[in-house]
């Protein structure tokens, strides 16, 4: 059953427990792009060969089994500019030579987005989820039991860890450990773990790296063997609700997710950033009971209509 334009009391229950699948959409509140739109920022940033963005990228080559020739930047940024594909996931896979740097360029630009002080305390749909979860709760139990992101970048865990401490200094242990009980798993990759290095710009080398060895793409082999996949499917198998936010619902990341046998009969909740990715929703979970919307309508909001008296 799905449904567009439902009044509140027409939604599927949010029937716990609950698990939040998150796209690249679910970030831009913190001024990082979707899919499609991290095309023109690499372009942006690599388009000037002089710019330091571009500099760090060919210093990289000092590492050994590294070679970003300035000659390949170029190339890099020209097909980029001139491709048909919507996704860098998907010009990676028909422009394989381009996998290494186009990897690093990622890692590098989430790393510049970073800043100690974002995002603050009542920036975008962060805080919803903070008061979802309630850290400061003596009651250790929760109804959410899984958030699973395909994207590199550290917001939502800096967020979580920043706001616990500035909020909690009293209950800051018991805070944090009932946070990090929750699974979260960054799905592809991410740029660094956020206890071991702080949510802020660098121009390490090593770091960025580091960083952009770690990245996996849609169609990298072996994408979805690894622990963090196997145990998110499990977690997505006994869920009863499924929040997606954001995502353009890649059939090949469902897949290895175990869909659609993992998100039969659950009540699920999606909003998508484009028509096509709409229609994709549309489409994969026709024969469940599903609420849909575009993210013409912030984030925040959806969650607020959605919950609207709906939890059981």
């Amino acid at each position: 059953m799905i449904a567009d334009n439902r009044r509140a009391e027409e939604l599927p229950a949010i029937v716990p427990p609950i698990v939040f699948l998150l796209g690249a959409g679910a970030s831009i509140d913190y001024k990082y792009p979707t899919g499609p739109e991290l095309i023109g920022s690499l372009i942006e940033e690599m388009q000037d060969i002089n710019r330091p963005f571009v500099k760090s990228l060919g210093q990289l080559s000092k590492f050994d089994n590294v070679d970003i020739p300035e000659s390949l930047i170029e190339e890099f940024c020209y097909q980029l500019s001139h491709c048909k594909q919507n996704t860098v996931d998907e010009f990676l896979n028909d422009n394989s030579k381009f996998r290494q740097l186009g990897a690093y360029a990622i890692a590098l630009f989430c790393i510049k987005k970073e800043d100690q002080n974002k995002p603050g305390s009542k920036d975008g749909w962060y805080p919803f989820l903070f008061d979802l979860i309630k850290p400061n709760d003596n009651a250790f139990s929760h109804d959410i039991s899984g958030i699973f992101t395909f994207n590199y970048d550290r917001s939502l865990e800096q967020y979580f860890y920043k706001t616990i401490k500035n909020s909690y200094t009293d209950n800051y242990e018991n805070a944090i450990a009932k946070f990090e009980s929750i699974p979260y798993y960054h799905l592809n990759g991410t740029v660094g773990e956020i206890k071991e290095r702080p949510y802020q710009s660098t121009e390490d080398l090593n770091i960025i790296k580091q960083a952009g060895d770690s990245l996996l793409f849609i169609f990298d082999q072996g994408l979805g063997e690894s622990k963090e996949y196997h145990e998110a499917a499990k977690i997505i198998a006994k869920a009863q609700t499924i929040f997606i936010l954001g995502f353009g619902y890649h059939e090949e990341l469902l897949y290895k997710l175990s869909f659609p046998q993992n998100f039969k009969g659950k009540n699920i909740f999606g909003l998508t950033y484009a028509d096509e990715d709409r229609s994709k929703f549309l489409n994969l979970f026709k024969d469940e009971k599903a609420h849909h919307s575009e993210l013409e309508e912030s984030i925040e909001n959806f969650l607020r209509f959605c919950y609207a008296g709906k939890i059981l």
